[in-house]
């Protein structure tokens, strides 16, 4: 907390009472990192548009109930 502490556009309140990891990216990390929206973090974080390039077997595991790596993005 100490390192965000000069960020003016950081609602400590908000952050703090984020309940969701999306909840947190959209008042926290999207306005540390200067993303306009949550959408553009996440599009901008994710490696589905990298996957196609891959040119050797890949095989992608994942836990069905993973907070972070939802079923749906593989």
């Amino acid at each position: 907390r100490q390192a965000f502490i000069n960020c003016s556009n950081i609602d400590d309140e908000s952050v703090l009472s984020a309940e969701t990891v999306s909840q947190f990216d959209d008042r926290f990390t999207c306005k540390v990192f200067g993303y306009e929206t949550i959408g553009d973090y996440y599009s901008d974080a994710s490696s589905s548009r990298f996957i196609s390039k891959v040119k050797v077997p890949l095989l992608c595991v994942q836990a069905l109930d993973d907070p972070i790596s939802i079923k749906e993005s593989i």
